[in-house]
């Protein structure tokens, strides 16, 4: 296994953000021979670190490559994940480098991709049609994972959010969200840039994991993975020891019932060490690791998988090109004779056992045939020429569709669900909701979720609450308010960061308790 530490590469160089101009109709893909941009700068910069990687390793161990540019803790919301004061991110085209992009806007990144991940919310009255394998509820209710104390929660616990993530985050749920390049244009253009050169298909989940947080048990995949840090730090452990080498899907310990091997977590680890802002890890499949939010912040990362198990020699042979020309052959779909598998041999078994072997012989002689490298190649190009197209589909019509946030107006409303998707910025100005507002908030939608938080904030928050009733506030001044509250000793929590007052104003927002305050 190898360890890369791309920081201590001189050669490494940052490839600077541009945009290329999108065409909505039509969207060209790139040719064949088109370098991987993403790759290069996840690798430092240039193609013979591309090919040194796939020569050393791709499929053969773990690396873990670090940004380029040695950004001070100081610096880190602005320079490395994106201003919490920069306006909402607007989609200009697809950007000639969407690795630098994600990275430099992090921030808005995350919050787009919440806002976009939950279906608008019902009018009172309007009940949602049954849901089907198209409707806009059940992918998104397929596509968000909400995990607590490393266990997924039921939809009976689920529920009470709505679908609402920043209410279940507020809560101390980390969201997943699986296929996210089908929700984030940012990080469609990164999987389609992957794809396009370097892997047979790439798809992209994502991980938002509250401070001193483990989302899932120590587990292995399925697949190759490339982890992208984006928002806030992670400690990563991988295990040095491997229970199962090249897994299928049924052989993913620490999922489904399957125990990952005790004398793995006892044993010696691989790597320990923690992502932050723009690090990459490489894992393949296999690898037992587990990871934690660090306790001074959420930690949000962008996982691109890349579904090796499905383009295995094995896995092609055995499961689709073997079958598929054995079952065609109509001499071999008759059952076998008589007397073969009956407990005790006849006069006749002799003889047929050498006709059923005669059989055999001539299938492996058709199979030796029609099995070659070729026919491999040809299957493989139709397989993934399904999985692409169905993926460009997708990615385009995300293309095209997003828009940013409009700016607010002063007929904007100020309360409920649209509204709280004004607030990008920790400068929203907020105020206490008149009683006509909360009552128009009420009588607007069957969505009733209640304030729930995280027990580590909830003395800053009922402060907050009590304050903004009196005091129209900035969201980014709430921690200062807690500090410089007269006569006690108030300690703002560390785990109360930007995303948790974001949270939070939008929620108090959408429920009708705090309105946007638009008054200079």
């Amino acid at each position: 296994p190898t360890i890369c530490n791309q920081a201590d590469d001189p050669t490494s160089r940052r490839i600077k953000f541009a945009l290329r101009p999108m065409e909505v109709e039509g969207q060209e893909e790139p040719a064949a021979d088109e370098r991987s941009v993403v790759l290069e700068t996840i690798l430092g910069g240039s193609e013979g670190a591309v090919d040194k990687f796939f020569a050393d390793v791709w499929q053969k161990g773990c690396a873990v490559y670090r940004h380029t540019e040695n950004i001070s803790k100081s610096d880190n919301e602005t320079t490395r994940q994106g201003s919490y004061e920069s306006p909402p991110l607007t989609w200009n085209g697809i950007p000639e480098n969407p690795f630098t992009t994600l990275i430099t806007n992090g921030w808005p990144i995350l919050l787009n991709l919440l806002d976009a991940s939950r279906p608008d919310p019902l009018p009172r009255g309007v009940d949602r049609p049954l849901s089907d394998d198209n409707d806009d509820e059940h992918q998104h209710q397929q596509r968000a994972i909400l995990f607590r104390h490393l266990q997924v929660l039921s939809p009976d616990e689920r529920a009470m959010y709505h679908d609402n993530l920043y209410a279940a985050f507020l809560n101390g749920c980390s969201v997943v969200i699986n296929h996210a390049d089908t929700v984030s244009p940012w990080i469609a253009s990164l999987c389609d840039d992957l794809q396009h050169k370097c892997f047979l298909h790439a798809y992209a989940n994502t991980y938002l994991t509250p401070a001193a947080t483990q989302t899932a048990p120590p587990h292995a995949d399925d697949r190759d993975v490339l982890v992208v840090q984006v928002y806030g730090s992670k400690q990563w452990t991988v295990y040095q020891q491997v229970p199962i080498l090249y897994p299928y899907p049924d052989e993913q310990v620490g999922k489904d019932g399957l125990a990952v091997p005790e004398t793995i977590l006892q044993g010696p680890s691989l790597i320990e060490t923690v992502l932050q802002p723009g690090d990459v890890m490489y894992m393949p499949r296999g690898y037992v690791h587990q990871a934690v939010a660090l306790p001074s912040e959420p930690s949000f990362h962008v996982t691109i998988a890349l579904a090796t198990h499905d383009w295995t020699t094995a896995g092609m042979l055995a499961n689709e090109l073997i079958p598929k020309h054995l079952f065609r052959q109509l001499h071999l779909r008759q059952a076998v004779p008589r007397s073969i598998g009956r407990p005790n041999d006849g006069p006749e078994t002799a003889m047929e056992l050498q006709a059923l072997q005669s059989t055999i012989d001539q299938a492996l002689e058709g199979l030796r045939q029609h099995l070659t490298a070729q026919s491999v190649h040809q299957h493989l190009q139709a397989k993934v020429r399904v999985h692409n197209e169905r993926a460009a589909r997708a990615r385009r019509a995300l293309y095209a569709a997003v828009k940013p946030v409009p700016p607010p107006v002063p007929a904007a409303p100020v309360v409920g669900y649209q509204a709280a998707l004004q607030i990008q910025q920790l400068s929203t100005r907020l105020r206490a909701a008149t009683a006509a507002e909360r009552d128009a908030c009420q009588r607007s939608t069957t969505t009733k979720v209640g304030l729930h938080v995280r027990e580590d904030v909830a003395d800053a928050v009922t402060q907050i609450v009590a304050h903004v009733k009196q005091h129209p506030t900035r969201v980014c001044d709430w921690p200062h308010i807690i500090s410089g509250l007269d006569g006690a000793d108030h300690n703002v929590p560390s785990t109360l960061c930007p995303l948790t007052l974001i949270a939070l104003a939008k929620q108090c927002v959408e429920l009708g308790a705090f309105a946007i305050d638009n008054s200079n």
